[in-house]
């Protein structure tokens, strides 16, 4: 009897057992589905955030593809570098350049496309300022980036030598180059860019960048076929929106959570550059202020980086295919009004 009664109890202290394994295994089997269902990776690649959202966040920098099948975008020098990305149609009596940084790069799909009527020239590459006779020189070793000189260089000579009509389009991340830092919205977001380069004047060494800049402007309306359009500072972000709202939609319990900076921030990080674009006063410039489209408009006093249908940008600077397009807008209205001039 007293063997029977022990193997009872240890039946039933392996049964115990057995049944809060289960229940532990059941629990964490059911954690762990929960997390894979809100961690979906299929869903985080297309980034599928929200029914309202349309997809318009893509990076648009590098989509314009050239005649010999290569991107604009960073476009090399050599043999075939204005061939690839001219686009010249016979019957249009006037140009149009664009030049700049990735940041610029962002608004010649869409600009492409709607300017028909012209001959596209393209002339985008990472990080390019348009600051012909200065060298690029990296700060640790003193080396030159002969590239930078050279591309500049060749782009003014195209611009100047243009017989008809023509619109530049200039704009560089000039915060970033005058600033020396990333971004920093002072709520979080830090942008961990650094600027290990600087640049020298070919001939005067005392001569800032600020005044070269300002001088080739200048030059290039030295040519009275020639209009300018400056883009001012695109508000920077701090943080890569996408993957923001990525994590809200899987791990966030607060509803309509809204992302936004600081539109005091911006104003104090681009005053110098407002100030360096504000002194080139010359006739035939015209000018477009992206941040009218972002800050103290929906939200007083903040610079909104998407709203309930759309992201404006791609990641923590660049404008998204939505935000190009807003911007596209502005550039599109001062090209009438050059018309109009011009007419």
């Amino acid at each position: 009897i007293k063997f029977l009664f022990e193997n009872k109890i240890i039946i039933f202290l392996l049964f115990l057992s057995l049944s809060f394994s289960n229940i532990y295994l059941f629990k964490k089997e059911k954690e762990f589905y929960n997390l894979s269902s809100r961690i979906n990776i299929i869903e985080n690649k297309i980034i599928n955030l929200d029914k309202g959202f349309q997809r318009t966040y893509r990076e648009v920098y590098d989509l314009v593809i050239g005649n010999y099948g290569r991107p604009c975008f960073n476009n090399k020098l050599g043999d075939g570098f204005l061939e690839n990305c001219s686009f010249i149609q016979n019957q249009n009596n006037k140009n149009f350049f664009i030049v700049g940084g990735s940041q610029i790069s962002t608004l010649t799909i869409d600009l492409k496309n709607r300017l028909k009527d012209f001959n596209y020239y393209q002339f985008t590459s990472s990080g390019f300022i348009y600051l012909p006779d200065f060298h690029y020189i990296y700060t640790k070793d003193s080396k030159k980036n002969s590239d930078f000189f050279e591309r500049n260089k060749f782009i003014k000579t195209i611009i100047l030598s243009a017989n008809k009509e023509s619109i530049v389009l200039i704009g560089a991340r000039l915060p970033l180059y005058i600033n020396k830092t990333g971004f920093d919205n002072l709520e979080g977001g830090i942008e961990e860019v650094y600027i290990n380069h600087y640049f020298e004047h070919i001939e005067n060494l005392e001569m800032k960048w600020e005044d070269g800049f300002k001088n080739s402007i200048k030059e290039l309306l030295n040519n009275k076929n020639i209009k300018i359009i400056l883009v001012y500072p695109i508000p920077e972000v701090g943080f890569d929106i996408v993957t923001k709202l990525i994590n809200h939609k899987f791990f966030s319990n607060t509803k309509n959570a809204k992302y936004d900076t600081s539109y005091k921030v911006f104003k104090d990080r681009t005053k110098s550059s407002f100030e360096l674009l504000d002194s080139i006063q010359e006739d035939n410039i015209y000018r477009v202020y992206p941040h009218t489209l972002f800050c103290d408009t929906i939200i007083k006093d903040r610079c909104i980086v998407h709203d309930d249908k759309n992201i404006f940008y791609s990641d923590d600077d660049h404008p998204s295919i939505k935000g190009a397009e807003m911007i596209n807008e502005l550039i599109m209205k001062e090209i009438k009004k050059i018309e109009l001039k011009s007419n």
